[in-house]
């Protein structure tokens, strides 16, 4: 079996539902990477003329995410960005990129909602793109400043990334915790399996658009478009 036949059947740790249901995904989720790669490509020309607008540039990739997953939630699922309060902690999250809810909000501020963490099924962190410091930590320095390694060679790497960070600080307001990233860039060298498994650490599902590989892009890495694509239409089964 192929890597990424593999990963279609474990993504998520859904025990195998298998190559038989997610067989009548792959074209749409393969087609709707494209979709998502031509609109960020379509937003990058116009806002990296200002490195300053960064943030309006991920406000923007957010909405186009947002639009995605309101392709294919079933009736009675809503998507917005905000805040999700626990009333048992009378806590609220961070902000989250994309929330998906059922019922009506607590609250609603015009594009901003709060909504309770019973109703809260799914948050999504949406990111730019991923590297090999983001997906495996940052390489350990000693005091010369040399990096740290085992005894094998392998460099020794501090988990407390930034994505483990936001996994900890949302994972505890919803039934799952999304990682959703338009852009990979590891090392092709590094086996599949070794991202997966990093990946599975830091979300509960994970979406990457495209991989690169030097001047490549595979859409659709490791079916995760396509599997979220069948998630998000299976929410009442």
């Amino acid at each position: 079996m192929s890597h990424n036949a593999k990963r279609a059947s474990d993504l998520n740790g859904d025990g195998g539902i298998g190559m038989e249901k997610i067989r009548f995904y792959p074209r749409v989720g393969h087609s709707k990477a494209r979709e998502l790669y031509v609109k960020n490509e379509a937003t990058l020309r116009v806002l990296t003329k200002n490195r300053t607008q960064k943030d309006v540039r991920d406000v923007v990739q957010e909405g186009i995410v947002r639009e995605f997953i309101g392709q294919f939630i079933p009736r009675g699922y809503e998507v917005g960005r905000g805040f999700v309060y626990d009333p048992e902690t009378k806590k609220h999250s961070p902000e989250i990129d994309a929330i998906l809810y059922t019922g009506p909000p607590l609250m609603e501020f015009g594009d901003i909602v709060v909504t309770e963490k019973s109703q809260t099924k799914l948050m999504v962190e949406v990111k730019s793109w991923a590297k090999l410091a983001d997906l495996f930590g940052k390489p350990l320095k000693d005091k010369k400043g040399k990096t740290r390694k085992k005894e094998d060679g392998t460099i020794l790497r501090n988990p407390n990334t930034e994505f483990q960070t936001f996994y900890r600080e949302r994972s505890a307001y919803g039934d799952k915790y999304v990682l959703f990233i338009f852009s990979l860039e590891v090392s092709k060298k590094i086996p599949d399996e070794i991202i997966w498994n990093s990946m599975n650490k830091l979300s509960d599902i994970w979406v990457v658009v495209w991989r690169k590989s030097g001047k490549k892009k595979f859409f659709d890495y490791g079916n995760s478009v396509s599997k979220f694509i069948e998630q998000l239409r299976s929410l009442n089964t």
